[in-house]
């Protein structure tokens, strides 16, 4: 993170102090959840994740005017459902391709040294009765739902529609 800073620092003559903190604690969550940093400036899904959870903010926290009219909630006059849907669908993206790259992982026998919470998920098996595995997609929509990424958006049910 200091090493990010100090790029920063030294590229723009500023930093953005906001901007480093939530990464920071995007990368908290990632690495709790799934042993990874979820914001990695060098790397690919960093900035298009970054992008997808900053245009979700920005999309909920707009007024929409048809929250005081519902008769408008079907036609979306300001857009913002539609810039949500697109978010949204983006990040659930990015995070199906962590569980997808973990899943490759643990099929080809790849060991790890601590258990994070999608290990947790993985090998949780149902109980005594019924023996199940968790799909994928139950897999993507628990891990966004801990990433209180559904709380921007109105409806839950469009996760659903993604994956």
């Amino acid at each position: 993170m200091i090493h990010w800073i100090e790029e920063e620092a030294q590229h723009k003559h500023g930093v953005c102090v906001a901007h480093f903190v939530f990464l920071m604690t995007f990368n908290l969550l990632g690495n709790l959840l799934l042993s990874r940093d979820l914001v990695d400036p060098q790397s690919k899904e960093g900035p298009e994740f970054f992008n997808a959870v900053d245009g979700l903010i920005e999309a909920a926290g707009q007024p929409n005017v048809a929250d005081f009219f519902p008769l408008l909630k079907w036609f979306d006059p300001q857009g913002i459902r539609k810039k949500m849907d697109r978010h949204l669908g983006k990040a659930v993206q990015i995070v199906a391709g962590f569980v997808k790259e973990r899943i490759e992982g643990q099929n080809s026998g790849e060991q790890k040294n601590r258990k994070d919470f999608l290990d947790a998920l993985l090998e949780y098996e149902g109980e005594e009765v019924e023996h199940s595995k968790i799909s994928e997609r139950d897999l993507v929509i628990m891990i966004m739902v801990n990433l209180k990424l559904l709380f921007f958006t109105q409806n839950l049910g469009i996760l659903f529609t993604y994956y």
